[in-house]
């Protein structure tokens, strides 16, 4: 099952939800090449899921896959956020 961790408040570069949970570095891309990808049906139980293409400037591409549901949560938790 897909994990989703959401920040809405994070102000510097020093906040731990920017560090990498095993501890390595954070690859930082200010102007990423990247793409959203709707898979029909595309989790094991036939629900849509989402992935998230990063095209890294050394050719390697990062491909992350969550479901619809928890990329439409988080969408509205950062809507909700902006607007209040």
């Amino acid at each position: 099952m897909p994990v989703l961790r959401i920040a809405l408040d994070v102000d510097d570069h020093t906040d731990p939800n920017l560090r990498s949970i095993d501890g390595h570095g954070v690859i930082h891309l200010p102007d990423p090449d990247m793409a959203f990808i709707r898979v029909p049906h595309g989790m094991s139980s036939g629900k849509d899921s989402v992935f998230v293409q990063v095209f890294l400037p050394d050719g390697r591409v990062v491909m992350a896959e969550t479901s619809m549901e928890l990329f439409l949560a988080a969408a509205r938790a950062f809507a909700a956020k902006s607007n209040s």
